[in-house]
């Protein structure tokens, strides 16, 4: 009697294969590893190709000292993606909406998620624990394609990063089933139009119509994201609200003490709440303060 197959995680490959388990250390070292590979150039469409997803692989579980093959990277790679993509479109738009460190999710009302909910019932796992910028950051050059088209979400005084709305871009491949990525090229036949290839996919356009097109959309990125770029770059080290929310739980620094105070004036400087936004450990951040306090009254 054949035995019913019992139902399996996403995140599990074959017979008895290792249960994919994802604490954020491991998330982290995953993440870092593929942007390596997307830095490397093995990332030609929406995801790895062979070679990619080969170091990824090898790299993650030399690293982590786990046994996971590549659908199980794969399978983590689309479920970070979708969170991406749904992160994005829950702040689309969305202006004077801060990050809040202690919350660990966005600085919103009540009402806000209420709202949002009932537009997507998905948005709902975002309420207790969000997305940060750290993260959000890597994630972009995770996915994000240098020829993503979209307009730029502008949140100013946030300490959310602004970022373009997403959508995969068709890149140099038109339309192909399975993995995208580990097609290959075949002779140019013209600068129009897909080429056929076996079992009736689409395969990659003609060299002169690939780098015609990318250079016509990258231009067209570039212009669309220069006010965001320079808005990017003064709020990587962290907004004043931030910096000042994480201040305010420190031990002897709350709010309206006499280092709460000092700090206000500290973190004028882009550079001061840079080095204090780095600092992971709080008992640094508040021996932070009290040198600089110290060197003031000197």
């Amino acid at each position: 009697m054949r035995r019913k197959k019992s139902a399996t995680s996403s995140e599990i490959e074959g017979s008895g294969k290792q249960k994919a388990t994802w604490p954020d250390e491991v998330v982290a070292i995953f993440s870092d590893i593929c942007v390596k590979e997307v830095a490397k150039g093995n990332r030609p469409g929406t995801h790895f190709d062979k070679v990619g997803w080969s170091n990824v692989v090898k790299a993650f579980n030399e690293l982590t000292g786990r046994d996971y093959d590549k659908k199980q990277l794969k399978n983590k790679w689309d479920s970070l993606k979708t969170d991406w993509k749904l992160w994005n479109s829950l702040l689309h738009k969305e202006t004077g909406i801060g990050w809040d460190p202690a919350k660990k999710t966005v600085d919103a009302s009540a009402e806000w998620w209420q709202n949002k909910i009932q537009i997507n019932g998905e948005y709902r796992k975002f309420r207790d624990v969000g997305i940060s910028p750290k993260k959000m950051d890597m994630f972009d050059k995770m996915f994000k394609d240098s020829t993503t088209e979209g307009k730029c979400v502008m949140i100013p005084s946030s300490g959310i990063h602004p970022r373009e709305t997403v959508g995969d871009s068709m890149d140099d491949v038109i339309s192909i089933d399975g993995e995208e990525d580990e097609s290959t090229p075949i002779e140019d036949k013209g600068v129009t139009g897909g080429l056929k290839g076996k079992k009736g996919k689409n395969v990659k356009v003609g060299d002169a119509a690939k780098l015609a097109k990318q250079i016509d959309r990258l231009v067209e990125v570039v212009e669309s994201m220069s006010t965001a770029t320079s808005l990017h770059r003064s709020s990587q080290g962290t907004s004043i609200k931030e910096v000042m929310q994480v201040v305010s739980i420190l031990p002897g620094a709350e709010t309206g003490s006499k280092l709460w105070w000092f700090a206000t004036e500290l973190f004028c400087s882009q550079e001061k709440r840079e080095m204090f936004s780095v600092m992971t450990d709080p008992e640094l951040k508040l021996q932070f303060l009290i040198i600089n306090q110290k060197r003031a009254e000197n």
